[in-house]
């Protein structure tokens, strides 16, 4: 007992002269744990690390449980929840239509070009502890809008809220505001860009595969639509008197009826034309000579031709005819 004795004391004497010659870099040998306290260390350090897991996961709850809103809005409607960073504070009170106090403050999100302004009722610059370039979580807000303006309305009658973002949070809303500006200062997001996006949020479970077959048939369809479309309005046309094509523009008149578009018997085809249009000085000074007899005779041959086209047009609608009349004179 006594050697055990001299020998604890001559550990002490040396581990205090190596603390004197080291200081604070002197980390004496500690014991060999046993075995049982080896697991209780390691049962300690569970606990802990299953504490600190919670606590994240109750963070992240706090933070993104409930869905976060673009500032970006364009109808009346309670928001949920914004978050976004506090741009100015007024520093005088205002007043609201029934004499409430009130401030202003100004927040983005990068979504909008300006800050969206939000009125907070029953707050004073004095009593508002948030500070400017701060994020704020907005709950239970009121839109506003009013044309192209949008102000939040902030009332503790609506239970609406204000307060600071957590840090995880912070740098969350901060990253995204970063992106949006930058993507505005490079002139927007491109419309194939777009189209991508929303084309990868399509559940591609949901959606039919297009095949040469189906197009077809999507297109027959759309054509039928089409065509019961165009017997409606010329039906409904037809009840006011006439056959009711003049209801229907060129096109669909010709893809109703492609008969009622004849071209004239002296009309040139094609190749006739392009032959027709290389003229050679010769007939160029023939072309600028008076026209003879046949060529009146062509020309009023046309003008049959044209007035029988315009009348299988309008087919019996006589006052759209003279009304025709009227412009041609």
């Amino acid at each position: 007992a006594i050697r055990r004795k001299a020998e604890k004391e001559a550990k002490k004497q040396a581990e205090k002269e190596m603390f004197e010659l080291l200081g604070d870099a002197y980390k004496p040998k500690k014991k060999d744990m046993s075995k049982k306290s080896r697991s209780k260390q390691k049962e300690k350090e569970q606990e802990e690390k299953a504490k600190e897991e919670a606590k994240k996961k109750e963070e992240h709850e706090r933070d993104f449980g409930v869905p976060i809103v673009s500032l970006k809005l364009d109808s009346k409607a309670t928001v949920e929840r914004v978050c976004a960073v506090m741009e100015h504070k007024d520093n005088l009170i205002s007043k609201t239509k029934d004499g409430q106090q009130c401030i202003f403050i100004g927040i983005s999100d990068g979504s909008t070009l300006n800050p969206i302004p939000v009125m907070i009722v029953g707050e004073t610059p004095s009593t508002f502890e948030h500070k400017v370039d701060t994020v704020v979580d907005i709950r239970g807000a009121v839109a506003m809008v009013r044309g192209e303006k949008v102000i939040l309305e902030l009332t503790k009658e609506n239970k609406g809220t204000i307060s600071s973002c957590s840090q995880q949070l912070t740098d969350h809303i901060m990253e995204i505001k970063q992106e949006n500006d930058e993507i505005r200062a490079q002139g927007g997001i491109p419309i194939e860009q777009l189209i991508e996006e929303q084309r990868a949020a399509l559940d591609s479970d949901k959606l039919t595969p297009v095949t040469k077959e189906r197009f077809f048939a999507w297109k027959e369809k759309k054509k039928k639509a089409k065509e019961a479309e165009w017997e409606a309005q010329r039906k409904e046309a037809a009840k006011k008197g006439g056959k009711g094509l003049n209801v229907l523009t060129g096109r669909a008149l010709f893809a109703y009826d492609a008969s009622l578009f004849k071209d004239d018997d002296g009309a040139l085809d094609d190749n006739e034309y392009e032959e027709e249009g290389e003229t050679t000085p010769s007939n160029e000074k023939q072309s600028e000579t008076p026209k003879d007899d046949a060529g009146a005779d062509a020309n009023t041959d046309a003008d049959v031709a044209a007035r029988k086209l315009q009348e299988s047009l309008y087919l019996d609608d006589e006052e759209n005819l003279e009304d025709l009349d009227d412009l041609e004179d």
